[in-house]
């Protein structure tokens, strides 16, 4: 529905009387589908007396007021004979929506609203079961009652009395209230003649096609269309209430284009018209004449190519990758599923978009990477390509793998491996750092405290302490071509190296038997070690072959009993342990008991005669010493007396025979029978 308007109308000279102008206009508010543009000449000026009523009238029919009944659905509205307006029915109180029973006047007690003007003319429109009423007073309209039945809810859109909101008034500019002759109204319409003779309408209904014609602009086929849309060549905006309807000529003579025929229009010359759809055959002006060019399409079309699978090429990413020990991509396999029909369209490569003669690349056999390549479809009749799609051939990216087995690193010291890029290449160029080729070093299952990679040259810092073992890890050579974008281009290479003890692979060499010195009850478990602890080692003891426990303190090393002990080497840094030792076992032997005398009294049998020293000889030595034969002096020397593996190899045993048994460890005397260790004891002979 048009948004209401109140408009002056053209002017049309009719010379009649006022009674056929007033029925004219009544016509035209009842049908509600006519353009009304009207000047009507009845007479000199405004003539009505509204003193011309009732008992007072003066019988002058040329000033009466015949306007004195209007009614609508269930709501009248009268004139009374005393000049008093009173009004009833439904919707008809001040509210605009309360029913009033009986006749009620209207005046500023009962319609605040309209406070001291003066009311001069009623009417009342309806629609099914709602009606509007709206009164001309000496300021103006006031309306109440259900709003969009006659006025407009856009300038009225409350039920109570007020007036609406147009130029003050609710009049057409330039009419006041003392210059209506005539107020009349119908459905969504109110029509007023002036006493000058002018027709104003306040309608919703009222023709829109205007006098201005439609904008426009010539336009063409959008390939592969080989047709035009004639609604895309229009500019303006369609006024409501009206249709965009074309022609072939500018008159809208004979039938208007289809709707098939706009939308698939061929090329010709063509015309627009703005058409009421309601006020039948109303048009507006012509617009220019669009010119409808219909140009060749290329034959390769307007989408992109979508690629197929192919060796080394992944239809899903768009990327093409250089195997390892290659340098080059050929992309001669390549295929597109939705390739125009037509044989004269071929798959192209580029390298650049959009696609060109200048940039095609003629030989795709032998493509470098990593970088960015185009295919089109290309129209040899027209010499024209499709859109480009983005292919990436990526370098070969290539590592292998390092195993520095054979050069074992001691958690003692750790060390530091030679590089790992040793093996790795880019496009076939070896590796030497990675500042020197588009690729970045990462880490990928690999715990970076256990080995420390130079990302730049490669080389694997290993830190001390390391538990011993074989370690494998894996890392990841990345390509940062700026080409790759989103792409992903990378290798991934396995590094294996050996950890060691400190403690060597080698147990602890030991005596398997060990055995007290009397007169000590207990054994010095170092005594039984005969080998060297290793660098960065300790010697540790145990009473089992796991190493399980705590090991032997200094001082249980140093006063065992008897048992059976096992020895290792111990790296703290790795915390690792040698092979274990033989058993050794320990036996403790029993010692004699030793007894002391008194020195013999009285005078000495003798004194010594002979003495040997290597000391400084001292007044009265060795000839005060008594009852011996000669002596022997030395701070530092002992006396060796024979020394054999054991007294079983002496054939020929003399009875008071001394020799040092270096199998019972003891110097042991031949007593005529059987030899005997000499021990300490206390010698009760009696000599007769």
């Amino acid at each position: 529905m048009q948004k209401l308007n109140l408009i002056n109308r053209k002017h049309i000279v009719i010379q009649k009387t006022t009674i056929y102008y007033l029925w004219i206009l009544l016509l035209l508010l009842i049908t509600g589908n006519v353009k009304v543009s009207a000047r009507l000449y009845g007479g000199s000026g405004c003539n009505t007396n509204y003193a011309n009523f009732g008992f007072n009238s003066n019988n002058s029919a040329a000033n009466i007021e015949y306007d004195n009944f209007t009614s609508a659905f269930h709501a009248t509205v009268i004139r009374t004979g005393e000049g008093k307006f009173q009004i009833w029915g439904e919707s008809t109180k001040n509210n605009g929506t309360d029913f009033n029973s009986f006749p009620q006047d209207i005046n500023v007690t009962n319609f605040p609203a309209i406070g001291t003007s003066t009311p001069l003319k009623f009417v009342s429109g309806s629609r099914n079961t709602s009606s509007q009423t709206i009164m001309l007073t000496s300021e103006g309209l006031y309306v109440w009652g259900f709003p969009g039945n006659v006025i407009s809810s856009s300038l009225k859109g409350t039920y109570s009395c007020a007036k609406p909101t147009l130029n003050g008034n609710g009049l057409p500019v330039g009419v006041s209230p003392a210059n209506v002759k005539v107020l009349t109204a119908s459905f969504q319409t109110v029509g007023i003649l002036t006493c000058t003779g002018e027709v104003g309408m306040h309608t919703q209904v009222a023709a829109n096609t205007g006098s201005v014609a439609p904008s426009v602009t010539n336009i063409t086929n959008t390939c592969p269309a080989t047709t035009a849309n004639l609604n895309s060549a229009h500019t303006g905006t369609i006024p409501s209430n009206t249709t965009l309807v074309w022609y072939t000529n500018n008159t809208h003579t004979g039938t208007a284009l289809s709707g098939t025929e706009i939308t698939a229009a061929a090329a010709g010359t063509y015309y627009a018209f703005y058409k009421d759809n309601i006020v039948a055959n109303s048009f507006s002006p012509a617009s220019s004449a669009v010119t409808v060019a219909i140009v060749a399409c290329c034959q390769s079309g307007t989408a992109a190519p979508i690629l197929n699978n192919a060796t080394n090429f992944n239809a899903t990413t768009y990327g093409s990758s250089i195997q390892c020990g290659y340098t080059t991509a050929n992309l001669s396999a390549i295929t597109a599923s939705n390739q125009p029909t037509p044989a004269t369209v071929s798959l192209t490569w580029h390298t650049a978009t959009p696609a060109t003669n200048l940039n095609k690349i003629t030989n795709i056999t032998a493509l470098t990477g990593t970088t960015k390549y185009y295919t089109a479809f290309y129209d040899s009749v027209n010499g024209c390509y499709s859109p480009t799609k983005e292919v990436v051939v990526l370098a070969s990216i290539c590592t292998g793998d390092d195993d520095y087995s054979s050069t074992p690193i001691s958690s003692a010291t750790g060390g530091i491996l030679p590089t790992i890029f040793a093996n790795d290449s880019y496009n076939g160029i070896a590796v030497t750092s990675t500042s020197a080729f588009p690729v970045t070093f990462s880490y990928e299952l690999w715990i970076p405290a256990n080995a420390m990679v130079n990302s730049n040259d490669g080389t694997i810092t290993i830190p001390p302490g390391l538990t011993p073992g074989t370690y494998t890890y894996y890392y990841k050579l990345n390509d940062n071509d700026p080409d790759v974008g989103i792409y992903l281009n990378d290798s991934v290479g396995m590094v294996t190296f050996v950890i060691v003890c400190a403690s060597g692979s080698s147990a602890p060499t030991v005596k398997t038997n060990l055995s007290n010195t009397c007169p000590a009850n207990t054994a010095n478990l170092q005594d039984a070690h005969t080998g060297t602890v290793p660098s960065g080692s300790v010697l540790n003891w145990y009473t089992n072959n796991t190493h399980a426990g705590f090991p032997l303190t200094p001082a249980q090393i140093a006063s065992a009993g008897a048992g059976t002990y096992y020895a290792f080497y111990y790296a703290s840094l790795g915390n690792c342990y040698s092979p274990v030792s033989s058993p050794v076992v320990v036996t403790i032997l029993p010692c004699p008991s030793y007894c002391t005398k008194p020195a013999l009294a009285g005078t000495p049998d003798g004194y010594t005669k002979l003495g040997i020293t290597i000391q400084q000889k001292q007044s009265g030595w060795p000839e005060k010493i008594p009852n011996g034969h000669f002596a022997l002096e030395s701070k530092t020397k002992g006396m060796v007396i024979t020394r054999v593996a054991n007294s079983g190899l002496i054939a020929d045993p003399k009875e008071g025979m001394l020799i040092y048994d270096i199998a019972a460890s003891c110097v042991k005397l031949y007593n005529g029978s059987s030899w005997n260790c000499i021990v300490r004891s206390c010698n009760d002979l009696t000599i007769p």
